[in-house]
């Protein structure tokens, strides 16, 4: 969600010119992540339920928690503290990629292992879900911070594909399968 924003307010950014000052550029997203941050805080989450209240309760820690820091520290790499700095477009797309996915990776860890303890060894398959939880724990901690902002694009795309399919009468779609489901499968095998 956020990383196809920022790609877009880069490429909207940039593209007039290749090379743009990087507090203009930077500012362009910071105000983006602002307005993100502001709806999502108007937002009543008491009132939300289901995948409406995961989305808004991922916008705030997305857009109100991490990604400020996360651009704070973008315009540092990128001007190597030249107030005056310039950056390329494809800089400045490659570090802000990088930016959401370190927001995307430390948000997906967190909701693994909430989902997973939220849940009873029946729903997730497994007889130890304590051994269970703690393996996908351990795994997905190990996975790099693109590799689970991809899982979770496709894991939403994937929830997209047969919503649709549902609503169409269509068979279940043929999901993509990520790293995360990767661990998944494994932890179960291992612990059951």
């Amino acid at each position: 969600m956020i990383a196809a924003s920022i790609s877009m307010i880069a490429a909207g950014n940039a593209s007039a010119q290749e090379a743009r000052p990087v507090a203009d550029a930077i500012g362009g997203v910071k105000r983006h992540v602002a307005q993100q941050c502001s709806y999502a805080r108007q937002q009543d989450l008491s009132t939300l339920q289901g995948f409406e209240r995961e989305k808004i309760d991922a916008m705030l820690k997305m857009n109100c928690d991490c990604m400020p820091a996360e651009l704070e520290r973008a315009a540092a790499d990128l001007s190597a503290g030249d107030e005056n700095a310039i950056t390329t477009k494809q800089a400045f797309v490659t570090r802000m990629r990088a930016a959401a996915a370190a927001c995307a990776g430390g948000l997906v860890r967190t909701q693994i292992l909430e989902r997973c303890e939220a849940e009873n060894e029946a729903a997730l398959g497994v007889q130890d879900k304590k051994a269970y939880c703690g393996c996908v724990a351990d795994k997905v901690r190990g996975l790099d911070d693109e590799a689970l902002a991809l899982a979770a694009s496709t894991s939403h795309r994937n929830f997209q594909r047969k919503a649709r399919a549902r609503a169409q009468g269509a068979p279940e779609p043929v999901l993509e399968r990520t790293a995360v489901d990767e661990i998944q499968d494994a932890c179960k095998a291992a612990s059951g």
